[in-house]
């Protein structure tokens, strides 16, 4: 509790603005982004082992809330809570320092750059202070969120390079009995969409690397249209298979199985089929 009062007893209303940009650094619609430029336009292998770590590790961090039973600081005396609607669950650990966590150090340990490591760890460390500054975590969720997600770094890059999980449908199988057993056996919400987004991913690379085998283009107009056209297609599957859907635990699954699958199967369906375009031609 100290320790929230005084970083809050910093609080001015620019802070409180900063901290709410710096916080969605650790958020959904961020990460997707990422994951949709390294696997359309970047380094797709890259991206696929960041996604592995990110989402599997997702699933970990709704298991341990679950587990834990921590409550949040929002509705403490004297503790201002802001951007509350990121903080449903549990508390312990924090998942948008774990997801940051899994992210950059998955970054840094595939690529091996010093400004990754530099950058990856201020990005960190931010989003840890932002999640304590806006009142929706205790100190001990964002180290847990960090301690867990370097841990889960390694074990999951460990489990896909060596078992190459993507490239046999019964390891894939494997793998979703496994996610789907979670969302049974927990409770937290975000485990279903995770387990979903997951499975679409996976089967997605499946089906890429037998029948497209898209290659990234250098070229800036082509990277443009990808992620503009890209994005439109995803945001509405988001948007309007939610409107669609009943908003039931078994079709949140569904559609973030759906936007899984548009970014590693469906999007790269399309530019290849487009890849005789002068504009996508590398």
């Amino acid at each position: 509790m100290e320790t929230l009062l005084f970083i809050q007893s910093f609080k001015t209303p620019f802070l409180d603005k900063l901290f709410q940009y710096i916080t969605m650094l650790g958020e959904e619609n961020f990460f997707i982004l990422i994951a949709c430029w390294f696997i359309w336009c970047g380094d797709k292998i890259a991206g696929r082992r960041v996604g592995w770590i990110f989402l599997s590790g997702s699933i970990l961090n709704g298991a341990l809330k679950d587990i834990f039973h921590i409550s949040r600081p929002i509705g403490n005396e004297n503790i201002v809570s802001l951007r509350t609607e990121t903080a449903g669950g549990y508390s312990f650990p924090s998942g948008h320092t774990q997801g940051t966590t899994m992210f950059w150090a998955g970054v840094m340990k595939i690529f091996r750059k010093p400004a990754l490591y530099i950058a990856g760890s201020i990005i960190i460390l931010l989003v840890a202070l932002s999640r304590m500054y806006l009142g929706v975590h205790w100190p001990q969720d964002v180290i847990g969120g960090i301690v867990f997600g370097i841990i889960w770094v390694f074990i999951a890059d460990y489990i896909w390079c060596r078992f190459e999980i993507a490239k046999s449908i019964y390891k894939i199988g494997i793998a979703v009995a496994i996610m789907v057993l979670c969302t049974f056996l927990f409770k937290e919400d975000h485990i279903v969409k995770s387990a979903g987004a997951a499975t679409g991913f996976l089967i997605g690379i499946f089906l890429e690397d037998k029948y497209i085998k898209h290659i990234s283009s250098d070229r800036i107009i082509s990277t443009l249209i990808k992620m503009i056209f890209g994005l439109a297609v995803l945001f509405a599957i988001m948007a309007g298979v939610k409107m669609l859907l009943p908003d039931m635990v078994l079709f949140k699954g569904i559609r973030y199985a759906m936007i899984g699958f548009w970014i590693t199967f469906g999007a790269p369906y399309v530019f290849k089929q487009a890849s005789k375009l002068w504009i996508f031609k590398s």
